[in-house]
């Protein structure tokens, strides 16, 4: 799950700057801006609707994740912001490992 939710963050990035994200590599596409463009272009901090939509969830959920304070933000006046940098700590966190097959091999 946590490949798909940053694969959303770097769709929205690709969407927005004109690259191609792999793994933690950011390649331009042809005929795309400089790097200094680019990170000109990168969303710093999401909305709680741009947010909601990245992580296909409701806006309801996030406030609520917010007021358990399970997910961090920055709140100016009653507006919240989430920078991209904490949500890919908190998705980190939230990341449940697989595994592994313990019945023995024939």
């Amino acid at each position: 799950m946590k490949t798909r939710l940053l694969s959303a963050l770097d769709a929205d990035t690709e969407r927005l700057t004109g690259t191609t994200v792999w793994g933690d590599t950011t390649v331009p596409k042809a005929g795309s801006q400089s790097p200094a463009e680019q990170r000109e272009k990168t969303p710093e901090f999401y909305t709680v609707g741009q947010l909601a939509d990245l992580l296909q969830l409701t806006e309801m959920t996030i406030y609520r994740m917010v007021n358990r304070r399970e997910l961090p933000c920055y709140s100016i006046g009653r507006i919240k912001r989430f920078r991209r940098s904490d949500i890919e700590e908190f998705l980190d966190g939230c990341r449940v490992p697989a595994i592994k097959d313990k019945r023995p091999s024939r």
